[in-house]
C-alpha cells in the first residue's frame, strides 16, 4: 500500500531542497564554490538530501507496487523504469544519481563541482515532475 503522506512529505522536502539548490547553482560554478566553502557545502549537502528523498520515494513505490527486490538504489531506478513508471530516457539520465550520492557521502574528496551544478540544474527538477503524478489520488470525502 502506498503511503501518500510519506511520499508527499518527501516530495515537499525535495521541492524545498531543489529551490535552494537552484539559487546557488544559478551562479557560475567558480562564484559558487571557489571562494565560498560554505556555499559548496550547502550545495553538496542539499544535493545529498535531495537524492535521498528521490531514492526514498522510489524505494517506497517499488515496495508498495511489488516491482521486485532492489538490492541497490540504482536497481530502484531500474525497476521503476522496467515498470514504465519512469520513462527510459529519464532512467538513463538519473540512474547514476545513487552513485553520485555515495560519492558526496563517502568519497567527498572526489566531488566534481561541475557535475554537482549540472545535476542540480538538469536532473532534480525533472525528477520532481516525474514523481508527482505517481501519487495516488487524494481520498474523496
Amino acid at each position: 500500500m502506498i503511503d501518500r503522506g510519506a511520499i508527499c512529505r518527501r516530495l515537499h522536502a525535495l521541492e524545498r531542497y531543489v529551490a535552494e539548490l537552484r539559487q546557488l547553482a544559478g551562479r557560475p560554478t567558480h562564484e559558487t564554490f571557489d571562494d565560498d566553502l560554505s556555499s559548496q557545502w550547502a550545495v553538496e549537502h542539499g544535493l545529498q538530501l535531495a537524492v535521498e528523498c528521490v531514492l526514498d520515494v522510489g524505494s517506497h513505490l517499488v515496495a508498495a507496487q511489488q516491482l521486485g527486490a532492489a538490492e541497490s538504489y540504482r536497481e530502484v531506478i531500474e525497476l521503476l523504469g522496467q515498470a514504465a513508471i519512469l520513462p527510459p530516457d529519464f532512467v538513463t539520465r538519473v540512474r547514476g544519481m545513487p552513485g553520485f550520492r555515495n560519492i558526496l557521502v563517502h568519497e567527498y574528496g572526489r566531488v566534481d563541482v561541475g557535475e554537482v551544478a549540472r545535476t542540480v540544474r538538469e536532473d532534480l527538477p525533472a525528477l520532481i515532475a516525474k514523481l508527482e503524478p505517481l501519487l495516488p489520488p487524494e481520498p474523496s470525502e
